[in-house]
């Protein structure tokens, strides 16, 4: 008996690479760019995916500072200095450390007690400045409602005759210019910038058009100073002779800018409005929005905003409308941003970015740690690799250097690898099936990933 004999299916399969030669936090259409739907303390400028920012103690030699109550934020700090000669007769600036509590309580750093000592308490809502007199005197003022008042180390507080000030200021050129109600910007005498009385070509006051919400801020940038109002900025050229200044109004079609977010990073301004954040351009004179992809939801109302300049990052404090107190970091050119750890007490003094780490007094580092609890993680969403049937996700190939913990998650299974990179570029065997996968990386401190190959099998 003749019968037919059936000829089995062969199903055909192809393998595909898929080669990811960037990462971005932030999501991205680009083909070549891997990015993340989560990740946090991770910093992809340049492309490059790398651990961001830590923290460590301010010290000097084997000390550290103690903060006196270390479980209530601190609003902020400044260094101090004051020009004393040492044992060889040479003029050297002496330090000490302040910082003040929410409450306006001010306190520095007793060498003698080796302890913090209070000495004055101001407004909560205050702003400080360090500069050098002509005289080479160092001085930190201070400005807020109840005016201006100046501190150098060893010395008491000395008030100044300024009334409606804000808590606005900042050094230029010699001299310290603060806010004033309504709509008015004070400039000190150059040679003593605790005098702020009018005169020809000393000190004096500009007020300036009242159609633009109130002063936020004064940024020096190059050898210009910006003024800062909730819905515009003015340049104001303010070097030499006070008849000498000029003042003009700039484009500006951003949101209403925050106080507390404005200041300076590389050749740009950075700073926070109802609509996200922006990036002033000390070139164009323009500002762009940047961060779009860190979805920022500040606060329409009751905003309170910090920030810093570590090296070319800036770093932004503010309170998130989804998040409670976030802190975001920018590099300087304002093309990439990630989140970080949130900052406790972020400020900036003397070109340092402090903050408190495990109840005393820290700085931002590349060599530093993360709070206890964070890690560097990067988590992709679902990754189809071309189609929605099932393919084997074969093997992933990296390239860069460090370590880290990997998880692919396929379907209701996770794999969890550690990998090493060796030389450039490592392999890790997988063949995993599924319809889409997710990666997740928890690097290692210094590790950095600069492309990434995945090999996948599925059926033509």
């Amino acid at each position: 008996m003749w019968g037919l004999k059936k000829k089995a299916l062969q199903a055909k399969s192809e393998t595909v690479k898929y080669v990811y030669d960037r990462f971005s936090v932030c999501p991205s259409e680009k083909t070549d760019t891997l990015s993340a739907a989560e990740s946090r303390n991770c910093d992809c400028r340049g492309g490059k995916l790398t651990t961001g920012i830590g923290m460590e103690y301010y010290a000097k030699g084997d000390r550290t500072f103690a903060l006196l109550q270390p479980n209530m934020p601190t609003r902020l700090y400044c260094v101090q200095k004051k020009l004393v000669k040492d044992e060889s007769g040479l003029e050297r600036y002496k330090t000490a450390i302040s910082y003040m509590t929410k409450q306006g309580d001010v306190r520095m750093y007793d060498d003698a007690n080796a302890e913090f000592a209070s000495v004055g308490v101001c407004d909560p809502a205050t702003a400080v400045t360090s500069f050098l007199c002509f005289d080479k005197i160092a001085i930190t003022a201070w400005a807020n409602k109840n005016g201006v008042r100046c501190l150098s180390v060893g010395e008491a507080f000395s008030d100044t005759d300024l009334s409606a000030a804000k808590g606005v200021i900042c050094s230029f050129h010699h001299r310290l210019f603060v806010a004033k109600d309504p709509y008015t910007v004070v400039y000190s005498d150059p040679v003593d910038p605790r005098v702020f009385h009018e005169s020809l070509d000393g000190s004096g006051e500009i007020t300036f058009p009242s159609a633009f919400g109130e002063i936020v801020g004064l940024q020096p940038l190059g050898e210009r100073l910006y003024v800062f109002f909730e819905y515009a900025i003015f340049r104001l050229e303010a070097k030499g002779a006070a008849t000498e200044f000029k003042t003009a109004q700039l484009y500006y079609d951003g949101g209403k800018i925050f106080m507390g977010s404005i200041g300076a990073c590389g050749d740009g301004i950075f700073f926070l409005t109802d609509h996200g954040a922006r990036r002033f351009d000390g070139r164009t004179e323009k500002s762009e929005r940047i961060g779009s992809g860190l979805d920022l939801q500040p606060l329409d109302n009751g905003q309170i905003c910090y920030h810093a300049t570590h090296g070319n990052t800036f770093f932004l404090r503010f309170e998130d409308g989804g998040k409670g107190m976030r802190t975001v970091a920018f590099d300087s050119a304002g093309e990439s941003g990630y989140d970080t750890f949130d900052v406790d007490g972020l400020s900036e003094s003397e070109s340092i970015a402090f903050g408190t780490w495990n109840g005393a007094v820290g700085v931002l580092s590349e060599k530093g740690a993360l709070p206890d609890g964070e890690t560097y993680r990067f988590a992709t969403g679902a990754l189809r690799f071309g189609s929605v049937k099932p393919k084997t996700l074969k093997r992933l190939r990296f390239f860069g250097k460090g370590s880290f913990l990997l998880q692919v998650v396929c379907g209701d299974r996770t794999v969890e690898k550690s990998v090493e990179i060796e030389n450039g570029d490592t392999m890790v065997e997988l063949k995993e099936k599924a319809e889409c996968f997710f990666l997740r990386f928890e690097l290692q401190k210094g590790t950095e990933l600069t492309g990434l190959i995945a090999e996948i099998e599925r059926l033509t």
